[in-house]
């Protein structure tokens, strides 16, 4: 039988407290990332009585940033929704070269890169750094089409 010393249990009991902390303030901040996305999203509805969410173009241009949004035929017949923001209402130069392509995960859209707001959405990040942002919506997701 092994007994612990004081200080080698503290140790021991501190580090584990430690983890749990990160990993407790980890998901704290994600939860509250995806939250207020989400009620960004719920206070910038239109005033139409259907209560329509923005859409990629619309989040951006209610912020100040010009989008675009394109379709794309696959080969094998899939629609896409392609968006793009030429550049960043705060980049002061020219536009960079080559463009950038950001795909969202499982079960996402290309609105996500947008949800976090200017200071944090990687969409504003990448356009204010003055780079061509492009993202686009696999088949799965609402506005793509089979």
């Amino acid at each position: 039988m092994r007994i612990f010393h004081p200080r080698e249990q503290f140790l021991k009991t501190t580090a584990s407290k430690i983890l749990w902390c990160v990993v407790y303030l980890i998901f704290f901040k994600l939860a509250v990332q995806d939250v207020s996305g989400v009620l960004r999203k719920f206070l910038l509805t239109k005033s139409e009585p259907s209560g329509h969410l923005l859409n990629f173009t619309e989040s951006a241009a209610v912020l100040g940033y010009r989008a675009e949004e394109h379709t794309v035929v696959t080969d094998d017949g899939y629609v896409l929704t392609v968006f793009r923001i030429p550049k960043g209402k705060n980049c002061r130069g020219g536009v960079r070269q080559p463009p950038v392509l950001i795909m969202h995960g499982l079960l996402l859209s290309s609105d996500s890169w947008l949800d976090s707001g200017p200071h944090a959405g990687l969409g504003y990040l990448v356009s204010d750094e003055c780079c061509d942002f492009w993202s686009s919506n696999v088949a799965a997701t609402t506005p793509g089409s089979i």
